[in-house]
């Protein structure tokens, strides 16, 4: 299983699904398939680079140190997403 983001609407398993619902868990094959088309980015924070997961923190709204290492950033963002919901 992949966590995706969807960029816009798309079919996953005979559902229509949106963007407004936040991570979504696919099957490898389907997260791949709709990143390369374009309608979802991978939210697998680990896959992404140090500066774009404190990026990421910052257009979340997570408070993180300019010291902060990448795991720090990770927990700034999961604790404001479990924070949000």
């Amino acid at each position: 299983m992949k966590k995706i983001i969807l960029l816009g609407a798309a079919p996953i398993d005979g559902t229509m699904r949106y963007p407004s619902e936040g991570t979504l868990s696919v099957d490898a094959a389907t997260a791949d398939d709709l990143i390369k088309v374009g309608l979802a980015k991978s939210d697998d924070l680990n896959d992404l680079k140090a500066d774009e997961v404190r990026t990421l923190a910052a257009e979340e709204g997570a408070t993180i140190g300019p010291a902060a290492t990448k795991t720090d950033a990770i927990t700034a963002i999961q604790d404001r997403r479990a924070n949000k919901a």
